[in-house]
């Protein structure tokens, strides 16, 4: 598990989920596949964003990216958490993960 505290000064939560990934494979981010097979970057970062600026919103957003479940609160407790998936989970855009 790989976790990654999103700070305020950080331009883009997909942009960290990425990051994220590409430390937990080893794989360089170039080399990973578009987050937008995963989810949409701009929506995760709007709801991110209205988290961070004082709404009230609960809850997280989960998703599977390169064989890798992701987690990103939107409580206001900005840890984005990835746990690598079963290696069958791996195929779900297509492609294998490490």
């Amino acid at each position: 598990m790989v976790t990654h505290e999103h700070s305020a000064e950080d331009d883009s939560v997909a942009v960290d989920v990425v990051l994220l990934v590409a430390e937990r494979t080893g794989v360089e981010p170039a080399d990973l596949p578009p987050i937008e097979e995963a989810i949409d970057p701009d929506a995760l970062d709007a709801l991110f964003a209205s988290a961070r600026t004082g709404g009230t919103q609960r809850g997280y957003v989960e998703f599977t990216y390169y064989g890798h479940h992701v987690t990103v609160p939107l409580d206001g407790d900005r840890t984005i958490t990835v746990v690598s998936e079963p290696a069958a989970a791996a195929s779900d855009s297509g492609r294998s993960a490490p």
